[in-house]
């Protein structure tokens, strides 16, 4: 992953220099804050601040950076108490936490590149979305989510943006999108005694007592990694699409064996 971004950076750097028309930067911050109040316990389960910072950079007509920020703080330290574990997710993508209560990570950091009649590229950390609907999630399925406030969260701040690539282009009236994920992050799960935690993914265990193990997650950097084709064209007024994705599903499916002649433990679970 690591030369991934290092790739990603040269060819930003390459472009940059050969760029022949004058760059045009824009600047945008977007300050937010939300709070809850829980009636249950008399008191707020959360007060949260958000700053995000977004900078696009048009290099040319055909050229374009962006970059996509945030500063998060929980005030309350609730929702993850302490210093929350992120091992579903890869390195190149994984938030940077300052004490337990604040973070920032880099939202967005992809680079545009207009072919023009050879189609639209874009490379880097992003979301990529297969239809979406209020409420529902049956096409967007391609980036991860995290799960710090179940499903509450919106769409666009609940997906974990995903190191890739994406090419779209036309033949004759069909629209082709073409993605390359190498990015091996999953689902983000809260603790189990934050408040969100979704206790329905545990497998029942009763009172045994249990030696959870390290999980087993794809981790091949070309032979792990994901891909899809989306294909669309508008018919009578319908929009028709044809969508493919090679993927991984996003929670782990637990292995469960009995340790009839373990004398601590009962059960072994790895994810």
């Amino acid at each position: 992953m690591k030369k991934t971004i290092i790739t990603i950076l040269g060819i930003l750097i390459a472009v940059i220099v050969h760029a022949q028309n004058k760059p045009k930067a824009s600047y945008n911050l977007v300050v937010e804050t939300r709070s809850s109040y829980e009636w249950n316990t008399d008191s707020f389960q959360k007060w949260e601040w958000i700053l995000k910072p977004e900078l696009d950079y048009k290099l040319s007509k055909k050229v374009r950076f962006y970059v996509k920020g945030r500063l998060y703080t929980e005030l309350m330290d609730n929702l993850e108490s302490g210093r929350p574990l992120i091992s579903e997710t890869s390195k190149a993508s994984q938030r940077h936490f300052m004490g337990s209560k604040s973070e920032w990570e880099f939202r967005e950091v992809y680079l545009d590149l207009d072919f023009d009649d050879f189609g639209f590229t874009r490379i880097g950390k992003q979301q990529i979305v297969w239809g979406e609907t209020d409420g529902l999630k049956l096409l967007d399925v391609v980036n991860p989510q995290n799960f710090r406030e179940f499903i509450l969260t919106d769409f666009d701040e609940s997906r974990i943006p995903l190191w890739s690539v994406k090419h779209d282009f036309s033949v004759d009236k069909l629209n082709v999108q073409l993605v390359w994920i190498p990015d091996n992050t999953y689902h983000d799960l809260p603790a189990l005694t934050d408040p969100f935690f979704p206790k329905s993914n545990l497998p029942p265990l009763g009172s045994n007592t249990t030696l959870l193990n390290s999980p087993q997650k794809p981790s091949r950097f070309f032979r792990d990694s994901e891909f899809g084709v989306k294909v669309n064209k508008f018919v009578n007024g319908w929009d028709v699409n044809f969508n493919y994705l090679y993927t991984f599903d996003d929670f782990a499916i637990f292995n469960i064996q009995a340790l009839s002649s373990d004398p601590v433990y009962d059960v072994s679970v790895t994810p």
